[in-house]
């Protein structure tokens, strides 16, 4: 049996691949990819210390056939309320990249859904460098 937990990072770019790499040091996580980038995609594999679990073109597939525990949502910021709604509909806790939202209403919308639904949300926001 395995007890890993699924971690999916979705959206590709410089930011998703770092997040990639490093949770792929990891080996209690089983990593899953979603961009709809193939290049991304086949860049971010090169990254990784192992294999991923599988890559996804498609969010909804990567939700579906993934069943993430985690989503790391790295992708164009007005993306990001959406995805992590969707995630957590499907029983995902989510990171997600700053800004959460272009607005105050719907980042309080995500708020009402994290306690409604008892999931994690965290936001990623550095300030070291």
């Amino acid at each position: 049996m395995n007890n890993k937990i699924r971690v999916l990072v979705v959206g590709l770019g410089s930011i998703g691949q770092r997040h990639a790499r490093l949770l792929s040091e990891r080996a209690e996580l089983d990593i899953y990819l979603c961009d709809s980038n193939v290049e991304l995609q086949q860049q971010a594999i090169k990254n990784l210390l192992k294999k991923p679990a599988a890559c996804y073109s498609s969010y909804a597939s990567a939700l579906k056939e993934g069943q993430p525990d985690i989503v790391f949502i790295s992708v164009p910021n007005h993306l990001h309320v959406p995805m992590a709604l969707d995630a957590m509909n499907n029983g995902a806790d989510v990171f997600i990249e700053k800004p959460v939202s272009g607005s105050l209403e719907e980042a309080r919308s995500l708020l009402i859904i994290v306690d409604n639904l008892n999931r994690f949300a965290q936001i990623g926001y550095m300030l070291r460098f």
